[in-house]
């Protein structure tokens, strides 16, 4: 079953992400990035323990890289303050409250997360995007 784009919360640092580069919000998403980029630093040492497959860990590398690398490398000498960590705890407190509005845990979704990347099974928005484009052009 797909995971709805609302209830990963990468999309919600993107979406703000390109809120700030639209000048809609003075906020500095840098950190949620680069927390960003941790986290799936270490999920992807867990994708190659577990014996993910290489054209699973390639597409969620090429995701990462365009939702998060590319995004951090342009705001990278940007300043940040205070007040940008405060939005960013902010907006997981929203993003967790959406999450348990909409019946589930933030744990719940990262675990799903985890197994529809590992197990291939596609069920992440950009992932399940990219795969029924590539379908539709093979």
């Amino acid at each position: 079953m797909l995971i709805r784009i609302d209830l990963v919360f990468s999309y919600w640092v993107f979406a703000w992400y390109l809120a700030y580069m639209a000048k809609l919000t003075p906020y500095n998403p840098k950190w949620g990035l680069v927390l960003g980029i941790m986290e799936n630093t270490l999920m992807l040492i867990a994708f190659i323990a577990f014996g993910a497959s290489f054209s699973t860990i390639a597409l969620f590398l090429l995701i990462n890289l365009a939702i998060k690398g590319i995004p951090l490398y342009t705001i990278y000498n940007t300043k940040t303050g205070i007040k940008d960590i405060y939005a960013l705890v902010g907006l997981f407190a929203l993003y967790t409250l959406w999450v348990y509005a909409n019946g589930g845990t933030v744990a719940e979704y990262v675990q799903k997360t985890f197994d529809s990347i590992l197990h291939g099974k596609n069920e992440t928005p950009a992932m399940w995007f990219i795969t029924k484009l590539r379908a539709y052009f093979v």
